[in-house]
């Protein structure tokens, strides 16, 4: 019965390690996931990095670069100590620039902080673009001295290249504006997952294409989470067999046991009746 019963137990500790196993490969599984949403595609987010008034891995244009100023001024930033800001000393459309490497096809959320002043009620502001998408981001204006969050869901096309520069902007096309426009914390971020309420915009693009993928969203959107159903499915599969094999070995492991103890027992009982045959003829010897 001991056998028996280490026996059982010991199919018990092999399953509870199973399915501690089960559990912390679906917690990778899942912290992957919001881990791989969560990344920041932008280099050097904060303009910390930089010498000589620049920062490091971004650039800058203007429409008119004689009535431009670029500065990567030291402070207090919405986080850290540098932040870039972009002044239109007259009438501009001017920008800072960094190219990223998308998927295409795929949502992202954009953000950054920005505080901007002196822009004009009426003319250009603070938006993004995309001009390869080709997207332009509707305006933002004076934030009265205070940091403000930007932030939105875009949609690339399936068709865009998987590299794009990402304009911040103070003005746009046909709509120039003087003013100031300081910029800290951008982030990209893939986003399988946006939330319900999200309004996703989509890059917009002229041809036959321009709808292409239209209809797949949904499923984009899904993917991430499809995935993880797929891993589970095959990770129960496995267990399950490596269940079902551990128990059939545990079951013939069992059986050798008691066969083993009863061979044992027999083995014991004749040498024990040969024992005593043995003292009976001794003792009818004397």
């Amino acid at each position: 019965m001991k056998k028996k019963s280490r026996g059982g137990i010991s199919v018990f500790k092999k399953l509870f390690i199973m399915s501690t196993v089960f559990t912390a490969i679906l917690l990778m599984l899942a912290v992957c996931t919001v881990s791989a949403e969560e990344t920041n595609i932008i280099k050097n987010p904060g303009f910390e990095e930089g010498t000589n008034g620049s920062a490091k891995d971004w650039s800058n244009d203007s429409f008119r670069p004689e009535a431009a100023k670029f500065t990567v001024e030291e402070g207090t930033g919405h986080t850290g100590k540098r932040f870039y800001t972009i002044e239109n000393i007259e009438e501009n459309d001017s920008r800072i620039v960094q190219e990223l490497k998308i998927v295409p096809g795929k949502t992202y959320k954009i953000g950054f902080w920005y505080k901007a002043e002196g822009l004009q009620a009426g003319a250009g502001g603070v938006n993004i673009a995309f001009p390869t998408g080709i997207y332009f981001s509707p305006f933002s204006h004076n934030t009265d001295g205070q940091w403000k969050k930007f932030e939105m869901y875009l949609k690339t096309h399936p068709k865009s290249p998987d590299t794009l520069p990402l304009w911040i902007r103070l003005g746009g096309y046909g709509a120039t504006t003087k003013g100031k426009l300081s910029v800290d914390d951008v982030s990209v971020e893939l986003a399988e997952n946006p939330p319900a309420s999200a309004d996703i915009k989509e890059f917009w693009q002229n041809g036959p294409d321009a709808n292409a993928g239209a209809d797949s969203s949904s499923g984009e959107q899904k993917s991430g989470s499809n995935k993880i159903v797929i891993f589970t499915v095959i990770a129960l599969i496995i267990i399950a067999i490596i269940v079902f094999i551990e128990v059939r070995l545990s079951k013939k492991r069992n059986q050798n046991s008691r066969l083993q103890d009863g061979t044992g027992s027999e083995n014991k009982a004749a040498a024990k009746e040969k024992f005593e045959d043995d003292d009976d003829f001794d003792d009818s010897d004397l």
